[in-house]
């Protein structure tokens, strides 16, 4: 009897996998690609934002992120590593930092022109359109660095506001 019982469950089991599925993709669409600057490497690593444009609510759409290394190359995740974007129009900002804004006012040091990542990163990068069934694996996106004397007065910033900043237990 409990046979027939383990049986019955194993079938609704199937069942209910081969009409949902095993896997859920969610509706994502694979978006893959490389940061560029003038087709060089990158000074550092850094990160890809994937905002919702246009008003789009985040109920129907999800920011998603990107890393990439001094090759430039990301995969962009919405739930988990490299699983792609969600349907729907994208702003793209793109960070590649020397030193990281901080909590104690700086606004960091960043290796590429800010226009990629600041409020203004719309000026340096268009909207991306994600469409379902449309996989977009070999997407380019051109930065400039940021000029030498931008750098070095980003630095001496960062530096003083670091060293006001009150040591934290353990430093």
């Amino acid at each position: 009897m409990d046979y027939i019982k383990f049986l019955n469950v194993m079938f609704f089991i199937c069942i209910f996998a081969a009409v949902f599925g095993c896997g859920e993709n969610r509706g994502l669409v694979t978006v893959r690609g490389t940061v560029s600057c003038g087709g060089q490497a990158l000074p550092g690593g850094g990160s890809v934002s994937f905002t919702p444009a246009g008003g789009q609510t985040l109920d129907k759409i999800r920011r998603g992120t990107a890393k990439f290394g001094t090759d430039g190359k990301f995969a962009a995740s919405t739930w988990e590593q490299g699983d792609g974007l969600l349907p729907g129009k994208y702003t793209v900002r793109i960070e590649c930092w020397e030193a990281a804004p901080s909590f104690n006012g700086s606004a960091g040091v960043s290796l590429i022109d800010r226009k990629f990542s600041g409020p203004e990163a719309m000026s340096g990068i268009p909207v991306l359109e994600v469409v379902l069934g449309q996989p977009q694996k070999n997407l380019v996106f051109e930065v400039t660095l940021a000029d030498e004397k931008t750098i070095e007065a980003e630095r001496k910033s960062h530096q003083s506001i670091e060293a006001k900043a009150p040591k934290q237990m353990g430093q």
